[in-house]
């Protein structure tokens, strides 16, 4: 004998509101700021922040040079740190664009190609709007195949970025 249960009417719902986040990273990281100070001067000074602040431990993301070995990773020094920023907007030869500007200054821009999504979304009324962003660049250990051993490379810098969105209810 089998026992069924009675199908119940499924009430809709009110839908959940859309997160809408944007995701990019800086442009622009190798000319100086408007004021004159150089943004790799800017970066440096995010990087320096970390050295004296962070657990040496938690630089490259926590990874062994084993586990980046056994995972084959390519891990930068400051990966998995949060940078927050703010948007400036000015004019770029008459096209709209934002700097993105940290506590230390101006580190670079949003990508051109990225700015009318961005600008659409910031012209809405949102209950929030978080960004932040991970230094990149910088020194970053991976695993060369060839010398069989975790190599250290100097890479630029530059601000892996997030802007989220939060819907108001």
């Amino acid at each position: 004998m089998a026992f069924f249960k009675k199908r119940q009417k499924v009430e809709e719902s009110t839908p959940i509101p859309k997160i809408e986040t944007v995701y990019f990273t800086t442009t622009g990281t190798k000319y100086d700021n408007p004021d004159g100070s150089k943004r790799t001067d800017v970066l440096e000074a995010l990087a320096q922040d970390f050295e004296e602040w962070v657990d040496p431990e938690d630089f490259f993301n926590g990874y062994t040079n084993k586990e980046i070995k056994e995972d084959d990773l390519s891990v930068g020094k400051y990966e998995g740190f949060t940078v927050y920023y703010e948007l400036e907007e000015y004019d770029y030869q008459g096209d709209l664009a934002y700097y993105i500007h940290t506590n230390k200054g101006i580190v670079g821009v949003v990508p051109a190609k990225i700015v009318p999504r961005l600008h659409e979304l910031l012209e809405q009324e949102w209950n929030s709007i978080e960004l932040h962003g991970t230094l990149c660049g910088g020194k970053t250990k991976y695993y060369d195949w060839d010398s069989e051993k975790v190599e250290i490379e100097d890479e630029p810098y530059s601000l892996d970025c997030s802007a989220k969105f939060y819907p108001k209810k």
